[in-house]
C-alpha cells in the first residue's frame, strides 16, 4: 500500500510540473534552475568522480526526479554512464523527457514507484534523490528498496530538509496555516539520518549539509529586478559569497545548520 502523504505530494507536485510544461520559454526556466543546483550537484559529481568504474560504465538512478535536471547535467559530464530517472507523476515524466532532449542528455525516464520499482536486484551502482524521502511517513520503505536494487558496494545519496534551520520554521508555519504547496513533509537531523540508514542495512559513509534560506531570500529579491545585467551580476555575487560561506563552515557545522542535509550510504 502506497504512503498516503507521499501520494498527496505527488499530486501537488504534478500541478507544478504542468506549469513547467505549459511555459512557452521552458529553456529560460531550465537554465535559471540549473544555477540553483550547484550544491547538491557538486556532491553527486564528487561521488561519481571518486569511482572510476561508475563514471565509465555504471548505472545511476534518480528517484522522484521531477525535472531530472541533475541527471541530465551529470549525463553530459559522465557520458559513458547510463542514467535512469523515475517519478510517480506522469507530468514529471513528460517534463523530464522534454528537458532531456532540450539539454541533449539521453537518459531513460519512466513512471515508477520508488518503494517498489520494476528493476532487478543489484542493478544500480548509485541511486540519488532530493526532495523525496521527506514526504514518506515510513521512509525505510524507500531505503530498503534502494538497497535491494543497488549492487554490493553501491551508493545511495539522499538529500532531505535539515531539522534545525530557518527553512523548517518557515515551512512548519505555512503547513499550520494550510499555505504549504508541497503536501505533507517532515525533516531530519543528521543523527536521525545516520540511524535510519544503519537500520535499513547501509553503512553510513558521511553526512554533509548545503544551502541557506537567507540565500533564497536574497536571490528571490534580486530576481524581482527582472532579467538584466545588474540582476545577473548580483546573482553571481550571491553565488560567490554563499559558496565561500559554505566551504568555510566545514561538514560538522554544515550538517547542523544548513537548509538541507545529505546522507551518503553504502550497501
Amino acid at each position: 500500500m502506497r504512503d498516503r502523504p507521499f501520494l498527496d505530494a505527488v499530486r501537488s507536485h504534478s500541478s507544478v510540473w504542468e506549469k513547467w510544461l505549459e511555459d512557452k520559454d521552458l529553456n529560460k526556466r531550465v537554465y535559471a534552475s540549473i544555477r540553483d543546483r550547484r550544491y547538491f550537484l557538486g556532491i553527486l559529481k564528487r561521488e561519481l568522480s571518486r569511482r572510476s568504474g561508475i563514471k565509465k560504465s555504471g548505472a545511476i538512478l534518480e528517484e522522484g526526479c521531477g525535472t531530472a535536471i541533475d541527471s541530465c547535467l551529470l549525463k553530459r559530464e559522465f557520458p559513458y554512464a547510463a542514467f535512469y530517472a523515475i517519478d510517480l507523476s506522469r507530468e514529471a515524466v513528460l517534463l523530464a523527457s522534454k528537458i532531456s532532449g532540450l539539454l541533449g542528455a539521453p537518459i531513460t525516464v519512466t513512471e515508477d514507484d520508488a518503494t517498489a520499482t520494476r528493476f532487478a536486484p543489484g542493478h544500480f551502482d548509485l541511486i540519488f534523490s532530493q526532495g523525496l524521502m521527506e514526504h514518506f511517513r515510513a521512509p525505510e520503505l524507500l531505503l530498503l528498496e534502494q538497497r535491494r536494487i543497488l549492487k554490493d558496494g553501491g551508493i545511495s545519496v539522499v538529500s532531505v530538509p535539515q531539522r534545525y534551520s530557518l527553512f523548517t520554521i518557515l515551512k512548519k508555519s505555512k503547513m499550520a496555516l494550510g499555505r504549504w504547496p508541497h503536501g505533507w513533509e517532515r525533516e531530519y537531523s543528521f543523527s536521525e539520518m545516520a540511524s535510519l540508514g544503519e537500520a535499513s542495512g547501509f553503512r553510513v559513509i558521511g553526512i554533509d549539509g548545503y544551502g541557506f534560506t537567507l540565500e533564497d531570500f536574497v536571490k528571490n529579491g534580486v530576481r524581482r529586478l527582472g532579467d538584466n545585467g545588474v540582476s545577473r551580476a548580483l546573482i553571481d555575487l550571491s553565488d560567490a559569497v554563499f559558496s565561500l560561506i559554505e566551504s568555510s563552515l566545514g561538514k560538522p557545522l554544515r550538517k547542523r545548520i544548513c537548509k538541507h542535509i545529505v546522507a551518503i550510504l553504502e550497501k
